[in-house]
């Protein structure tokens, strides 16, 4: 084929006589140009009149005023290079040896002259090209940031190849060609939206990596309205703004990365030139990615083994649960740049996870997590995932909870809340426990962590794990010191209120020591004693006051038989603890008194019981421990509480058997006293009275021996 004919290329000697230029090979030229071409022959015609020439030749001929013509065929070893064509507008006789021998001696020189002109463009832009690559090569590989170089190529392109955009695809598993994900986009115009700011069909992969991996082509669509291309891939680059597109693999023979692209957002035609230089680009590229992958994960690792150890290091400085987790989140939140970073402590007693308490954000810009309580029977099954060991990773958590086992309304609409791009979920084990999570979101960007980042953050995982044992070891033994201490301080504590109530004789005496110490003992505002009535009416026998300003409701009736149902302990075991009245107490008129008392919170427990008016063995009397605010009263409490309650009950029971005993004593003895001291008395009567010879002579005849 000839290429059309320029304006340097065509000369007339008359203004009058049409001009050439522009001119291509037509139907009416190509038998001659096949025979100066193809037998290598001068054609010489001196008048078209008088040669065998078709009629529609003639004609086009005729039409550019064409009278005779002289053409030569330019060669240069063998290699046709174009033809060298002279046209008169008259008719010649003949054209001589000697004009033809010096048209093909021109012709030769021509050749020579071209091909010199070819070799040195044609060296002139291998040396550009070589010039382009060196800049490129000498840039990118002069970073070893991955994101960096990125930038630098993204910038070269723009100016090279005079884009608006730069694609770079990364498909991170060639099994499945839907996973794949834009790595880097750069944008010089603002026709174009951001890859991250739309959503697109990742069915697109498929035709993409069918043609650039698969048969091993560039994919070059210079109007993407008229390409014959998928519709995913279709539907992709119409949400990107993208009209004109050529895609080149980024790979080293089997071994596949992605593709890199050039966009425009309007139609344009991409030349063999750029898209063979933009395939030498890519080449180079695959090469900076190694290197710039090799120096990311030597530097992971290093990075890595620096977390591990500062990981390490502020858990063996410290034993307390907020101060690890609070270490490691912030460390994990850095390394990883991470928008937010928080641990969730799971609690095995109510198999539910606790309300966030530690976080780390970068910016007060990124809204706080600190206190959300996920929606637990929606987190059921996420949970669940966690429990098995399964870490949840969503790179795209827009896409992500669309699946079905993730399509819950509460975790769409709390992702939804704080703007989450991507989540990641670790679990933290220790052994087979699973003791909680820690999860790390973007809010800005959609993240994608590799193979080494997620390896990385599973040791975090672990560490953490050994660090939250450690802590709950250490508290488990600190409260069991503390259980020890209270207990020794308890045992204290008991045997002086057995010693001091073993003082006392009376009820009032005795139970109002124990209301003092009570008050003193678990600080609370109010401590009362309370009996039953025949009637189970309930009425305070004892009080004891920590504030004077407090109402007093000594000797006042609590409240009637039908309003204290929830005061009555059905079992003299029994213990009744409340930590907020507000929420525990479900009688209205005991919730409206306790509180018109300023009763919060209460322990109540059995003193003493009886038989009732129907011979039926009831819960004579409590003693109760008031609070005037909502509290949580611990079982170290409630045990100590009903030690000092039961000892003070055996104590007065002790007194009070030994007052009826001391009674039944006296009783018995003043009977049997007067039993036999009044015959005894009467005896001795009679014999004094017989002694002294007044009841007659009869009888001193026995005197003597009575006196003896």
């Amino acid at each position: 084929d000839f290429s059309p004919i320029q304006d340097y290329e065509s000369y007339i000697s008359s203004p009058e006589n049409k001009d050439l230029a522009g001119l291509g090979l037509t139907e009416e030229l190509k038998p001659y140009t096949k025979l100066l071409i193809g037998q290598e022959q001068i054609v010489a015609l001196p008048s078209i009149d008088r040669s065998n020439i078709p009629e529609v030749t003639v004609k086009w001929l005729q039409d550019y005023n064409i009278k005779s013509f002289i053409a030569a065929p330019v060669f240069f070893r063998n290699m046709p290079l174009g033809i060298i064509m002279l046209d008169f507008d008259t008719t010649r006789e003949v054209f001589s040896q000697k004009e033809i021998d010096l048209l093909s001696t021109i012709a030769n020189q021509s050749a020579i002259v071209v091909r010199q002109t070819k070799l040195f463009d044609e060296t002139q832009k291998a040396k550009e090209r070589a010039d382009i690559l060196r800049r490129i090569i000498t840039n990118i590989r002069g970073s070893l940031d991955l994101n960096e170089t990125f930038e630098i190529l993204s910038r070269e392109l723009v100016n090279i190849f005079k884009i608006e955009r730069v694609l770079i695809i990364q498909f991170p598993d060639m099994q499945n060609y839907e996973e794949w994900y834009i790595r880097y986009d750069y944008l010089v115009s603002s026709n174009m939206p951001h890859s991250s700011n739309v959503q697109l069909d990742p069915k697109a992969g498929e035709y993409w990596s069918d043609v650039i991996f698969k048969k091993n082509k560039p994919i070059i669509i210079d109007n993407a309205d008229e390409a014959s291309i998928s519709e995913s891939l279709r539907y992709n680059l119409n949400v990107l703004g993208i009209k004109a597109i050529t895609g080149i693999p980024i790979k080293l023979n089997k071994d596949v990365w992605g593709s890199l692209s050039i966009c425009t957002s309007y139609p344009r035609h991409w030349t063999e030139d750029e898209i063979s230089l933009l395939q030498t680009i890519s080449d180079q590229v695959y090469l900076a990615i190694k290197q710039a992958e090799l120096y990311s994960t030597t530097q992971q690792l290093a990075d890595r083994e620096a977390t591990l150890r500062k990981i390490i290091t502020t858990v063996r400085n410290t034993l307390d649960i907020n101060e690890i987790g609070r270490g490691i989140v912030n460390e994990v939140g850095k390394i990883f740049k991470a928008d937010r970073c928080f641990f969730r402590i799971y609690d095995r007693d109510s198999d539910r996870f606790l309300p966030v308490r530690i976080e780390y954000r970068p910016s007060d810009d990124v809204p706080s997590i600190i206190g959300e309580e996920f929606p637990e029977d929606e987190y059921a099954g996420f949970k669940e995932c966690y429990k098995n060991g399964h870490l949840l990773i969503f790179p795209d958590t827009e896409t992500s909870l669309k699946e079905p086992e993730c399509d819950t309304t509460g975790i769409k609409a709390l992702m939804e809340n704080y703007n989450v791009k991507s989540n990641f979920g670790i679990p933290i084990f220790y052994e087979d426990q699973f003791l909680g999570v820690f999860v790390l979101h973007y809010t800005r960007n959609k993240v994608m962590l590799d193979e080494n980042e997620i390896t990385l953050l599973k040791s975090v995982a672990d560490q953490a794990g050994i660090a939250l044992r450690q802590a709950a070891l250490f508290q488990e033994t600190k409260d069991l010191a503390d259980r020890l201490a209270k207990s020794l301080e308890s045992e204290r504590t008991i045997r002086e209120i057995l010693f001091e109530a073993r003082q006392q004789k009376e009820h009032d005496q005795i139970f109002n020591y124990l209301l003092e110490r009570l008050v003193d003992l678990f600080n609370v505002d109010r401590a009362i004693h309370l009996h039953f009535d025949k009637q189970r009416n309930l009425y305070v026998k004892n009080e004891m006051l920590k504030k004077q300003e407090l109402q007093s409701i000594l000797h006042q009736p609590l409240l009637l038989s039908e309003h204290t149902e929830e005061l009555d302990p059905q079992d003299f075991a029994e213990i009744i603890l409340i930590n907020d009245v507000n929420s525990e107490i479900h009688n209205p008129q005991l919730k409206e008194y306790l509180k018109s008392r300023n009763i919060e919170a209460f322990l109540l427990y059995p003193t003493a019981k009886g038989l009732t008016a129907e011979e039926q063995e009831k819960v004579m009397s409590t003693t109760m421990l008031c609070s005037s605010t909502p509290r949580k009263w611990l079982q170290s409490e409630v045990d100590i509480f009903k030690l000092a309650v039961d000892t003070t009950s055996i104590v007065w029971f002790e007194i009070n058997q030994r007052k009826i005993t001391e009674e039944t004593r006296s009783t018995f003895l003043a009977t049997l006293t007067h039993d036999l001291r009044s015959p005894i008395n009467a005896q001795q009567k009679a014999l004094e009275a017989i002694i002294t010879g007044k009841l007659g002579s009869s009888l001193n005849d026995f005197a003597e021996y009575l006196q003896d």
